[in-house]
């Protein structure tokens, strides 16, 4: 059906009828036949997915398997923290960050302090960042998540008021990966706007970031800088709906990601020497 709609618009004709089994096949005029295969290859081009998501709940939440490649992320610091000292040149520290060692707000949250603490926001961050990724696309999902823990950081330094402030950990980051589901229905543009549709994505974020972002002993400044940065970030990219699940823009915006990560680890790796 997709086919035959898509060729009708370009003025090609087409009839579906049922083939073998529960195949159907579309039946063309042989001289419009090299025409239709072009749109047809154009369109699929145009329309693929990423292979790892899928569609879950009736099709109308998709998870991005993808995520499990951050967790790798995750471990393979906290792996490498074991047998170097990853701490030092890595942790989110407010009067190192102060003297220009901008990295740390990057680097803190890939660094755990035990295995317990890398285990829970494994867990939770690839259930969010799957959800997300699904959402907003591989790359730009995993780079905005980012960017929202990034944030997140930045405001917990700017509130502690000049205090010598310590923090790791990607909690900030699961957090903005909240805020960013949290805009959801925002991104996927429903219609008619109303407010009750639009802002119950909204407080729903609200609630869970309530239930799990305000653990005691945990770094609350960051939770809530990284999911009101997602929230943002999650209303202001609305515009880019229509590309950012292209093959393209998923890989351009998981290279910016790339970027994101290591290129803060090699200044601050540099930084020792």
């Amino acid at each position: 059906m997709d086919l035959s709609l898509m060729l009708l618009s370009q003025g090609i004709e087409s009839v579906i009828e049922p083939d073998e089994g529960k195949q159907f096949a579309l039946l063309i005029s042989a001289d419009r036949y090299p025409a239709a295969l072009e749109l047809i290859a154009q369109y699929r081009l145009e329309n693929r997915h990423w292979p790892w998501q899928q569609k879950l709940f009736q099709a109308r939440v998709v998870f991005d398997w993808a995520c499990l490649a951050w967790v790798f992320v995750l471990a393979f610091f906290f792996c490498l923290g074991l047998v170097r000292d990853l701490e030092g040149v890595g942790i989110l520290d407010s009067v190192a960050v102060a003297r220009g060692q901008w990295w740390r707000l990057v680097t803190g949250i890939c660094l755990h302090a035990d295995i317990a603490h890398l285990v829970g926001n494994a867990v939770l961050g690839a259930l969010l960042l799957g959800l997300t990724m699904g959402c907003f696309g591989t790359g730009l999902g995993l780079l905005l998540s980012m960017a929202a823990g990034v944030g997140g950081n930045l405001l917990s330094l700017l509130a502690a008021n000049g205090v010598h402030h310590l923090s790791l950990g990607a909690s900030g980051m699961v957090m903005g990966s909240l805020g960013l589901l949290a805009t959801s229905n925002f991104f996927a543009g429903i219609r008619p706007w109303r407010p009750r549709r639009l802002l119950g994505g909204l407080f729903a974020g609200i609630f869970i970031f309530m239930l799990v972002g305000l653990s005691p002993g945990t770094n609350i400044l960051a939770h809530a800088g990284g999911f009101i940065c997602g929230v943002f970030l999650g209303i202001a990219c609305r515009p880019l709906v229509r590309i950012c699940h292209y093959f393209w823009a998923n890989l351009a915006t998981a290279l910016m990601f790339i970027a994101l990560v290591f290129v803060p680890w090699w200044f601050a790796w540099n930084s020792r020497l």
